[in-house]
């Protein structure tokens, strides 16, 4: 069942809530910069068209990049994996350096609220969908 768009900004607004309690903009930059190979790796240098909205301020770019940048991670891939990741990042990308964050989510993998916000947000990243209201 789809959340109504009032119940899907609520988990939005919960999961960015989440991403910085977490700490997870110390790793993961949400802007793609003009500098050495960035390009390459994310595409093309973020615009400041892709922060008018109202989640994206205050801006969480990022104090440096550990993981890879989520400027634009909307779609690249599905429910599922970010749940798996977020549970144990390991276990989706063996290199990975991210801490679990197993509390998010029941032991069958069902997010909680917060669990539901953090992966609705991230999913979001990258689309203007919900502007402020």
């Amino acid at each position: 069942k789809e959340p109504t768009p009032a119940a899907y900004a609520e988990a939005l607004r919960l999961g960015r809530d989440v991403y910085i309690d977490q700490a997870c903009w110390h790793c993961h930059s949400q802007y793609v910069r003009e500098v050495s190979n960035e390009a390459q790796r994310f595409g093309p240098p973020g615009t400041a068209q892709e922060y008018q909205n109202g989640l994206n301020q205050p801006h969480l770019w990022g104090t440096r990049r550990v993981g890879p940048d989520l400027s634009r991670e909307n779609g690249k891939r599905p429910n599922d994996w970010h749940i798996a990741h977020l549970i144990h990042p390991k276990n989706v990308v063996p290199t990975s350096v991210m801490p679990n964050y197993p509390w998010y989510f029941s032991d069958e993998g069902v997010p909680t609220k917060k669990g539901f916000g953090l992966v609705s947000y991230i999913q979001w990243l990258g689309t203007t969908q919900v502007k402020d209201q």
